[in-house]
């Protein structure tokens, strides 16, 4: 358990280190996508390679989570997209990822 916490706490630390870049960019989408709600999904980042998914309201939430799920992915990759759902419609907003190195993408992801 303290292993898990520490690894989780340098994870936490990585990946905060662009947090007011991320937090710029996470607040101009949320504008962008205002009354949508956020499905995030991860993939590869628990040790069973499972693909999780989680419903947010909040982008700020979903971002976060997937900040928290990439740090607890160590020695292996980790990637998370969140996309913005309104009925039928969904487009992919953000991602964040972090690779078997260590080495965090994370970003909004422009329009097709």
């Amino acid at each position: 358990m303290r292993r898990a916490l520490i690894i989780w706490g340098v994870g936490a630390i990585a990946a905060g280190c662009a947090t007011s870049a991320t937090s710029s960019a996470v607040r101009s989408v949320a504008v962008k996508h205002q009354g949508a709600s956020f499905e995030a999904t991860a993939q590869g980042c628990e040790r069973t390679r499972r693909t999780t998914v989680r419903q947010f309201t909040e982008l700020a939430d979903a971002v976060s989570w997937g900040k928290a799920a990439a740090a607890l992915a160590p020695n292996r990759s980790c990637d998370v997209v969140v996309e913005a759902v309104r009925g039928d419609a969904r487009e992919e907003v953000f991602r964040v990822s972090r690779d078997a190195h260590g080495v965090w993408t994370v970003g909004s992801v422009g329009s097709r």
